[in-house]
């Protein structure tokens, strides 16, 4: 589904957001989530996406300072990035 590496960034974040790139081969619902280390679910949520290039804002306000896990899933793949809050 997804026909490009994913790119997030800024990484460190030391803002209220970060940004997710990557290209879609097909449009549809995306399932965003992100995982403490200790593998806890911490945020997830629904959104849609485009066929082509997709840029998407992700808050990371109410994270504290640590490392965290964003998976991306739509259909049957799964795309997993690291992300480190400042």
């Amino acid at each position: 589904i997804v026909q490009t590496s994913v790119d997030l960034y800024p990484i460190p974040a030391s803002s209220d957001l970060v940004q997710i790139d990557f290209d879609a081969l097909v449009s549809g619902e995306m399932l965003l989530s992100i995982y403490d280390v200790s593998g806890r679910m911490v945020q997830q949520e629904a959104r849609s996406i485009q066929a082509g290039a997709n840029n998407l804002p992700l808050r990371v306000a109410g994270l504290t300072a640590g490392i965290y896990q964003v998976q991306l899933q739509m259909e049957h793949e799964t795309v997993a990035k690291k992300l480190v809050i400042e």
